[in-house]
């Protein structure tokens, strides 16, 4: 089971990289708003830069063979154009494979590991081969190697997400990538939508040793005497600050004063 470091990508390399990824998918997205452009960027897409790099070397290639009718231009141009067809015909073919992502637990505190799955299902009635299948995980990419899946079979791969502090973590869509051997060519596809996991702060148990008394009606009754409680002790002259509910109206009237009751604290212990 492999163990993947969530990266929030909070430094600012991470913040200027979003920008720009911002920035190029605002002009990736009015571009494909022209008509017949969406069908040319899915096609240079699949060109990686070394690509890119093989095509103006068969381009540069043939017209100095046309020119000046170099050998050398000529086999340059024919060796490019021979690795690019080469490279068309192996990433040509849809992939067999069909991919989720299971992500059982989507809560945890800030330092634990949540478990994750990725499963891998051949539908195909022919064997698949070796593919690699990219995994975003907040501001990082994870890599898992598919080897060779038979028909109607499924393969799964665990990892765990080790989280170092409170945040959201976007995980995927997962995406396979077919490449060929030089890497001229990457074709990706995307499965499913993205999980989100929580990481909540970590939380201390705060230590609390106090013992004592505290005021309960249902407890022992105690030699402190209090203004409220309920059990009656005496009855007294009023003093300036007395509760009005505890006046003993009886007593105030045949006395012709302010007479109140005074009870005794009752508490337990805890």
């Amino acid at each position: 089971m492999a163990a993947v470091n969530a990266d929030f990508g909070s430094t600012g390399r991470s913040r200027a990289w979003r920008a720009v990824s911002s920035a190029r998918q605002r002009v990736d997205t009015r571009l494909r708003a022209i008509p017949g452009m969406r069908h040319m960027l899915e096609a240079c897409a699949v060109v990686t830069p070394f690509g890119w790099l093989v095509i103006a070397s068969a381009i540069a290639g043939s017209v100095g063979a046309i020119a000046a009718g170099w050998a050398e231009s000529f086999a340059l141009a024919i060796v490019c154009v021979t690795l690019l067809v080469i490279a068309i015909v192996l990433i040509a073919a849809p992939s067999p494979y069909r991919v989720s992502l299971r992500l059982p637990q989507e809560r945890v505190s800030a330092g634990q590991t949540a478990l994750a799955e990725i499963r891998v299902v051949n539908d195909t009635a022919r064997r698949g081969g070796t593919e690699v299948i990219e995994l975003p995980i907040g501001a990082g990419v994870a890599e898992f190697v598919v080897p060779g899946v038979s028909s109607h079979r499924t393969w799964d791969e665990f990892f765990s997400v080790v989280t170092r502090r409170r945040g959201v973590i976007e995980i995927g869509p997962a995406r396979t990538v077919r490449s060929d051997g030089l890497g001229l060519l990457r074709r990706v596809r995307s499965w499913d939508n993205p999980v989100t996991l929580y990481v909540h702060p970590r939380t201390v148990r705060v230590p609390f040793d106090a013992t004592g008394f505290q005021v309960d009606v249902e407890g022992v009754v105690t030699a402190k005497l209090s203004s409220s409680d309920v059990s009656f002790h005496a009855l007294r002259d009023y003093e300036p600050g007395d509760d009005r509910r505890a006046v003993h109206w009886q007593s105030t009237a045949r006395l012709g004063k302010l007479i109140v009751r005074q009870y005794e604290e009752t508490h337990r212990s805890h």
